[in-house]
């Protein structure tokens, strides 16, 4: 299901987005899987979400990394490339769009059981990060060190409110 899901922002990427200019949005999908890769190692002992093997992703870290390497691309050059100009309503409506798309990509996978929840973590917390990571996405696009500033206060948030602590990291 997270291949369908997840292919589809791949998918229509590939035809909508503006490829002949990716080197404008290829800092922010570098920011992007940063931060994806950093939540994942930091919550890597405290798991607030997990992916459930499927036929083609047998396991959570391989869903992952479809996610980062495929969608994540697709949605940051769809989404930036075709961020309204107009007035603010129709970016406010542009982000809750993706947003949407995003809360039913989680929601119907986890309907089907191939995403689970811990240590607080649910659909509500999802849609709220959504809410924060497209505005995110832009600010990053405009001004990548505020981006990298509020995602700082939002690891911070996110780290105490969901009881991360040093020693969940991963020793060996």
């Amino acid at each position: 299901m997270q291949i369908i899901a997840w292919g589809i922002y791949a998918a229509a990427a590939y035809f909508l987005a503006d490829w002949r200019n990716w080197r404008k949005y290829y800092p922010t999908y570098l920011f992007m899987l940063v931060a994806n890769f950093f939540a994942a190692i930091v919550t890597f002992n405290h798991t607030l979400w997990i992916f459930k093997p499927t036929f083609l992703l047998a396991n959570h870290t391989l869903t992952e990394f479809y996610i980062a390497f495929v969608a994540y691309l697709g949605t940051v050059m769809l989404f930036l490339s075709r961020y309204p100009k107009q007035n603010l309503m129709w970016q406010i409506g542009w982000i809750l769009l993706w947003v949407g798309a995003y809360t039913l990509s989680e929601l119907i996978p986890q309907y089907l059981g191939l995403v689970g929840y811990s240590h607080g973590w649910s659909l509500g917390w999802s849609i709220v990060h959504n809410l924060i990571m497209f505005p995110l996405i832009k600010l990053h696009h405009i001004s990548p060190v505020w981006a990298w500033l509020v995602s700082a206060v939002y690891f911070v948030f996110v780290y105490n409110y969901f009881g991360l602590s040093i020693q969940d990291l991963k020793y060996n």
